[in-house]
């Protein structure tokens, strides 16, 4: 082999090692893709009760998270096929502005999650909650949130069963329909033999099989959970997407410097040979 020949062997050879290392990097940058797509769906997914708009606004960071987790999926097929095949300084300058978007709403996600936690343990959501039972004898929507709610979570008022009864005594309901015993919703009556948070209560001399877990309280467990998830786990990943970014510079760089290489023919001195 010719000394051209290796020079070229070697070039070749360390442009395709980089490329393999960066595909695999990149391929550990898809999973974690699929990690907030997974996490982000589940959130939503769990969380989620039709109708109620004091608990929708606390999901946003679940679909905030959905979002990033499609655009690195996708971002990442891509860089896969582009590191595999060369890169230039389009496709890096394009990789790294979504890349940018993608971060940005990464720490958008962690500052919500704080802010809503800190919400949540405050106080401020319980007054967002204690005001749509009030509206629930007057709003549809307010209505039919407490029914999926209490159903869903076998809770029974914000704080507990007892917010029904005060509310039932201090305010006039237009429709009645949607209560038992003229005091409670139909969604906070139980079977006791069936499930172990149904409890028997005593209720202007009359028994009531019923939920006596307030909702707020089978709430913010499961809230502050994923919200602490979201708040460690999404900023550590945008943490290793900046130092997948430089590698990818990186990479990139090597991976177009061999194509730039000049490797010239060596020109060798003739030698004359005279015979006397």
């Amino acid at each position: 082999m010719s000394f051209n020949e290796n020079k070229r062997h070697r070039c070749d050879k360390k442009g395709k090692d980089i490329r393999i290392l960066g595909a695999v990097l990149t391929g550990a940058l898809l999973l974690q893709g699929l990690t907030l797509l997974g996490v982000g769906i589940w959130v939503v997914s769990e969380h989620r009760i039709p109708a109620c708009e004091f608990i929708e606004v606390y999901l946003i960071e679940g679909y905030i998270t959905i979002v990033i987790g499609v655009i690195l999926t996708v971002l990442n097929l891509l860089a896969v096929y582009v590191i595999w095949r060369g890169s230039n300084f389009v496709q890096i300058r394009g990789f790294f502005v979504v890349l940018g978007v993608v971060i940005i709403l990464e720490v958008t996600v962690a500052i919500l999650s704080g802010t809503h936690r800190q919400e949540i343990n405050s106080g401020a959501w319980l007054a967002k909650m204690w005001a749509s039972t009030l509206s629930s004898y007057t709003d549809e929507n307010a209505k039919e949130c407490w029914e999926n709610l209490q159903t869903t979570k076998q809770c029974c008022g914000t704080v507990n069963y007892s917010d029904w009864l005060i509310l039932h005594d201090t305010m006039v309901s237009e429709n009645q329909t949607n209560f038992t015993d003229a005091s409670l919703p139909k969604s906070c009556s139980c079977f006791k033999e069936y499930n172990s948070k149904c409890e028997t209560v005593l209720d202007s001399s009359r028994n009531l099989t019923i939920y006596t877990q307030g909702c707020y309280y089978a709430l913010r467990p499961e809230f502050t959970t994923f919200l602490d998830l979201l708040r460690i786990l999404v900023p550590a990943l945008a943490i290793v997407q900046l130092i997948h970014s430089v590698f990818t510079l990186f990479t990139s760089l090597h991976i177009q410097a061999p194509k730039d290489i000049d490797i010239a023919p060596v020109h060798q001195k003739s030698v004359v040979y005279r015979v006397s």
